[in-house]
């Protein structure tokens, strides 16, 4: 799950909790001493009552310019979109949007660390779609 921090608090008996966009979740051994309001973070957690209503974080980690401040967007240049000829009559197939959404998941996951993978990456995702065709 993703959301952005809200506060921290303690409930009545003492036990630290933190919001995530106004819910709350009890923070138990989660270190959360690197957090502070406005964070935006990828977080896991469970409910732990019979009616859903506590929950527990189990993770967290910080999101790039995960202070909640706004990214400018770069501007980027149109291409043309590469397609594969398909053997029939119709449109060929666009295949730049399912490389690019492999590629952002590839980065996602950690298996591309350094930006020089992305051609790499970019030349298989396009040899295994020939492939299909």
């Amino acid at each position: 799950m993703q959301g952005t921090v809200t506060k921290f608090g303690t409930t009545k008996n003492g036990k630290q909790t933190i919001y995530i966009d106004e819910k709350m979740y009890f923070v138990g051994r989660c270190d959360v001493s690197g957090l502070e309001p406005g964070a935006l973070i990828s977080f896991e957690a469970h409910a732990f009552s019979d009616d859903g209503k506590l929950w527990g974080l189990d993770k967290w980690g910080k999101l790039p310019n995960g202070n909640g401040a706004m990214v400018p967007l770069a501007r980027v240049e149109s291409r043309p979109v590469h397609t594969i000829p398909t053997g029939s009559r119709d449109e060929p197939v666009r295949t730049d949007p399912a490389i690019s959404n492999w590629i952002a998941h590839a980065i996602q996951a950690g298996l591309i660390k350094d930006p020089e993978d992305i051609e790499k990456w970019v030349s298989a995702a396009r040899n295994a779609l020939k492939g299909q065709s």
